[in-house]
Protein backbone atom coordinates (compact mmCIF):
# COMPACT_ATOMS: atom_id res chain seq x y z
CA UNK A 1 0.00 0.00 0.00
CA UNK A 2 1.27 3.51 -0.83
CA UNK A 3 2.55 5.29 2.30
CA UNK A 4 0.53 8.68 2.53
CA UNK A 5 2.94 12.15 3.44
CA UNK A 6 2.09 13.95 6.13
CA UNK A 7 5.35 15.56 6.69
CA UNK A 8 5.69 19.86 7.12
CA UNK A 9 6.55 21.79 4.49
CA UNK A 10 6.78 25.26 3.67
CA UNK A 11 3.58 26.23 3.28
CA UNK A 12 2.46 23.91 5.85
CA UNK A 13 -1.49 23.06 5.53
CA UNK A 14 -1.96 20.68 8.13
CA UNK A 15 -3.85 22.34 10.82
CA UNK A 16 -6.53 24.53 10.48
CA UNK A 17 -4.61 27.61 12.64
CA UNK A 18 -1.89 27.40 10.10
CA UNK A 19 -4.00 27.74 7.19
CA UNK A 20 -6.20 30.97 8.81
CA UNK A 21 -2.86 32.58 9.06
CA UNK A 22 -2.23 31.62 5.40
CA UNK A 23 -2.47 34.30 2.61
CA UNK A 24 -5.23 33.99 -0.34
CA UNK A 25 -4.26 33.07 -3.88
CA UNK A 26 -5.59 32.28 -6.76
CA UNK A 27 -3.75 29.23 -6.93
CA UNK A 28 -4.11 26.36 -4.54
CA UNK A 29 -1.46 25.74 -1.99
CA UNK A 30 0.15 22.39 -3.67
CA UNK A 31 1.90 19.63 -1.82
CA UNK A 32 2.73 16.09 -2.90
CA UNK A 33 0.93 13.10 -1.44
CA UNK A 34 2.46 10.04 -3.75
CA UNK A 35 4.04 9.99 -6.83
CA UNK A 36 2.55 12.30 -9.46
CA UNK A 37 -0.53 13.11 -7.37
CA UNK A 38 -0.45 16.52 -5.16
CA UNK A 39 -3.28 17.39 -3.02
CA UNK A 40 -4.07 21.32 -2.76
CA UNK A 41 -5.47 23.82 -0.31
CA UNK A 42 -7.67 26.50 -1.98
CA UNK A 43 -7.96 30.02 -0.10
CA UNK A 44 -9.23 32.25 -2.24
CA UNK A 45 -11.96 34.90 -1.94
CA UNK A 46 -14.98 32.57 -0.20
CA UNK A 47 -13.59 29.19 -1.31
CA UNK A 48 -11.92 26.81 1.59
CA UNK A 49 -11.42 23.74 -0.41
CA UNK A 50 -9.09 21.13 -1.19
CA UNK A 51 -7.75 20.05 -5.00
CA UNK A 52 -6.01 16.98 -5.87
CA UNK A 53 -4.20 17.07 -9.10
CA UNK A 54 -2.26 14.25 -11.46
CA UNK A 55 0.65 14.70 -13.26
CA UNK A 56 1.75 12.23 -16.35
CA UNK A 57 3.89 12.16 -18.96
CA UNK A 58 2.55 10.44 -21.78
CA UNK A 59 3.88 9.95 -25.32
CA UNK A 60 6.91 12.61 -24.37
CA UNK A 61 3.94 15.18 -23.15
CA UNK A 62 2.86 15.97 -19.51
CA UNK A 63 -1.12 15.40 -18.94
CA UNK A 64 -2.15 17.57 -16.07
CA UNK A 65 -5.90 16.76 -14.56
CA UNK A 66 -7.01 18.72 -11.56
CA UNK A 67 -10.46 18.65 -9.38
CA UNK A 68 -12.33 20.24 -6.34
CA UNK A 69 -13.44 17.22 -4.25
CA UNK A 70 -14.34 18.79 -0.70
CA UNK A 71 -14.40 22.10 1.53
CA UNK A 72 -11.72 22.41 4.00
CA UNK A 73 -12.92 22.42 7.77
CA UNK A 74 -11.74 25.64 8.26
CA UNK A 75 -15.28 26.74 9.43
CA UNK A 76 -17.33 23.37 9.25
CA UNK A 77 -16.70 19.88 11.16
CA UNK A 78 -15.22 17.27 9.17
CA UNK A 79 -17.57 14.62 8.55
CA UNK A 80 -15.07 12.58 5.66
CA UNK A 81 -17.18 13.60 3.10
CA UNK A 82 -18.09 16.41 1.52
CA UNK A 83 -15.83 18.65 4.93
CA UNK A 84 -12.38 16.73 4.89
CA UNK A 85 -9.80 17.71 7.36
CA UNK A 86 -5.99 17.63 6.31
CA UNK A 87 -5.42 13.96 7.29
CA UNK A 88 -8.44 13.23 5.77
CA UNK A 89 -7.89 14.78 2.55
CA UNK A 90 -4.62 13.36 1.83
CA UNK A 91 -6.04 9.73 1.76
CA UNK A 92 -8.66 11.01 -0.03
CA UNK A 93 -6.10 13.04 -2.59
CA UNK A 94 -4.23 9.53 -2.99
CA UNK A 95 -7.57 7.76 -3.69
CA UNK A 96 -8.65 9.44 -6.41
CA UNK A 97 -5.27 10.44 -8.00
CA UNK A 98 -4.75 6.71 -8.21
CA UNK A 99 -8.21 6.47 -10.14
CA UNK A 100 -7.37 9.35 -12.48
CA UNK A 101 -3.69 7.84 -13.06
CA UNK A 102 -5.43 4.61 -14.07
CA UNK A 103 -7.82 6.20 -16.76
CA UNK A 104 -5.28 8.09 -18.00
CA UNK A 105 -3.00 4.75 -18.38
CA UNK A 106 -5.79 3.19 -20.25
CA UNK A 107 -6.46 6.38 -22.70
CA UNK A 108 -3.22 5.76 -23.51
CA UNK A 109 -2.85 1.99 -24.30
CA UNK A 110 -6.16 2.14 -25.92
CA UNK A 111 -5.71 1.36 -30.05
CA UNK A 112 -4.29 4.23 -32.28
CA UNK A 113 -7.81 5.19 -34.68
CA UNK A 114 -6.44 4.38 -38.26
CA UNK A 115 -6.69 8.00 -39.37
CA UNK A 116 -3.69 8.82 -36.65
CA UNK A 117 -1.88 6.10 -37.79
CA UNK A 118 -2.00 7.32 -41.25
CA UNK A 119 -0.93 10.66 -40.48
CA UNK A 120 1.81 9.11 -38.32
CA UNK A 121 2.95 7.32 -41.49
CA UNK A 122 2.37 4.19 -40.69
CA UNK A 123 2.23 1.46 -43.49
CA UNK A 124 0.47 -1.12 -42.59
CA UNK A 125 -3.23 -1.28 -41.77
CA UNK A 126 -4.55 -2.11 -38.20
CA UNK A 127 -6.61 -5.91 -37.49
CA UNK A 128 -10.29 -5.13 -38.41
CA UNK A 129 -12.67 -5.19 -35.57
CA UNK A 130 -15.41 -7.57 -34.93
CA UNK A 131 -18.40 -6.73 -36.49
CA UNK A 132 -20.87 -5.83 -33.15
CA UNK A 133 -24.16 -7.92 -33.25
CA UNK A 134 -27.04 -6.45 -34.30
CA UNK A 135 -29.31 -4.92 -31.91
CA UNK A 136 -33.26 -4.68 -32.60
CA UNK A 137 -34.41 -1.20 -32.76
CA UNK A 138 -36.31 0.29 -29.87
CA UNK A 139 -34.33 -2.49 -27.19
CA UNK A 140 -32.16 -1.96 -24.00
CA UNK A 141 -28.82 -3.35 -23.75
CA UNK A 142 -29.92 -4.73 -20.34
CA UNK A 143 -26.34 -6.38 -19.68
CA UNK A 144 -25.54 -2.31 -19.36
CA UNK A 145 -28.18 -1.13 -17.48
CA UNK A 146 -27.21 -1.47 -13.85
CA UNK A 147 -24.59 1.33 -15.03
CA UNK A 148 -27.25 3.33 -16.23
CA UNK A 149 -29.24 3.21 -13.45
CA UNK A 150 -26.40 5.04 -11.39
CA UNK A 151 -25.52 7.52 -13.96
CA UNK A 152 -28.98 8.83 -13.93
CA UNK A 153 -29.38 8.46 -9.86
CA UNK A 154 -25.94 10.66 -9.95
CA UNK A 155 -27.09 13.44 -12.55
CA UNK A 156 -30.29 13.38 -10.03
CA UNK A 157 -27.90 13.45 -6.61
CA UNK A 158 -25.87 16.58 -8.51
CA UNK A 159 -29.09 18.39 -8.99
CA UNK A 160 -30.47 18.04 -5.46
CA UNK A 161 -26.92 18.79 -4.09
CA UNK A 162 -27.32 22.03 -6.47
CA UNK A 163 -30.60 23.10 -5.34
CA UNK A 164 -29.39 22.50 -1.63
CA UNK A 165 -25.93 24.74 -1.81
CA UNK A 166 -28.33 27.30 -3.52
CA UNK A 167 -31.29 27.21 -1.01
CA UNK A 168 -28.42 27.00 1.67
CA UNK A 169 -26.61 29.91 0.07
CA UNK A 170 -23.22 27.58 0.39
CA UNK A 171 -21.29 28.64 -2.96
CA UNK A 172 -18.26 26.61 -1.64
CA UNK A 173 -21.18 23.56 -2.24
CA UNK A 174 -22.44 24.87 -5.64
CA UNK A 175 -19.08 24.52 -7.07
CA UNK A 176 -19.00 21.13 -6.06
CA UNK A 177 -22.36 20.09 -6.85
CA UNK A 178 -21.79 22.13 -10.59
CA UNK A 179 -18.41 20.05 -11.09
CA UNK A 180 -20.07 17.01 -10.11
CA UNK A 181 -23.18 17.71 -12.11
CA UNK A 182 -21.16 18.70 -15.13
CA UNK A 183 -19.29 15.54 -15.21
CA UNK A 184 -21.99 13.40 -14.20
CA UNK A 185 -23.83 14.50 -17.12
CA UNK A 186 -21.77 13.79 -19.50
CA UNK A 187 -21.51 10.38 -18.18
CA UNK A 188 -24.94 9.66 -18.35
CA UNK A 189 -24.97 10.79 -21.70
CA UNK A 190 -22.44 8.06 -23.07
CA UNK A 191 -24.07 5.27 -20.92
CA UNK A 192 -27.61 6.53 -22.61
CA UNK A 193 -25.75 6.06 -26.23
CA UNK A 194 -24.82 2.52 -25.31
CA UNK A 195 -28.25 2.20 -23.87
CA UNK A 196 -30.48 3.29 -26.75
CA UNK A 197 -32.04 1.79 -29.43
CA UNK A 198 -29.72 2.80 -32.70
CA UNK A 199 -33.12 3.59 -34.31
CA UNK A 200 -36.01 5.73 -33.49
CA UNK A 201 -36.03 7.69 -29.99
CA UNK A 202 -37.68 4.90 -28.21
CA UNK A 203 -35.04 3.32 -26.33
CA UNK A 204 -33.71 5.90 -24.63
CA UNK A 205 -37.33 6.57 -23.44
CA UNK A 206 -37.84 3.33 -22.52
CA UNK A 207 -34.15 3.50 -20.52
CA UNK A 208 -35.15 6.59 -18.80
CA UNK A 209 -38.53 4.95 -17.56
CA UNK A 210 -36.75 1.81 -16.71
CA UNK A 211 -34.30 3.83 -14.71
CA UNK A 212 -36.66 5.85 -12.96
CA UNK A 213 -38.10 2.67 -11.14
CA UNK A 214 -35.57 1.50 -9.22
CA UNK A 215 -33.68 2.57 -6.69
CA UNK A 216 -30.11 4.40 -7.12
CA UNK A 217 -26.57 3.16 -5.77
CA UNK A 218 -23.42 4.94 -5.01
CA UNK A 219 -20.55 5.19 -7.43
CA UNK A 220 -16.90 4.71 -6.16
CA UNK A 221 -15.84 7.10 -9.59
CA UNK A 222 -13.66 9.64 -8.63
CA UNK A 223 -15.74 12.97 -9.13
CA UNK A 224 -18.87 11.98 -6.95
CA UNK A 225 -19.34 13.46 -4.00
CA UNK A 226 -21.67 11.31 -1.53
CA UNK A 227 -25.45 10.98 -1.08
CA UNK A 228 -26.70 11.68 2.18
CA UNK A 229 -29.91 10.04 3.42
CA UNK A 230 -33.21 12.26 2.42
CA UNK A 231 -31.41 13.62 -1.06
Amino acid sequence: MARHSFDTAPSDVSTIDLRRKMAEKKNPYWRNVETGISLGYWKFEHRRAWKVRVTKTIGGKTVTREEVFGKADDNSVANGTTVFSHRQAVVEAARRGRVILNSLNQLHSAPTPPALMKANGATHSPPAAPAAPARSPDLLNLSTLPNFIVGFGDVVHGVRAALDAVNNNDLDALDIATAFLFKAGAKFEMIVADHAAPHGGKGVEAAINAAASQPTEDDEGPILPPRTEGN
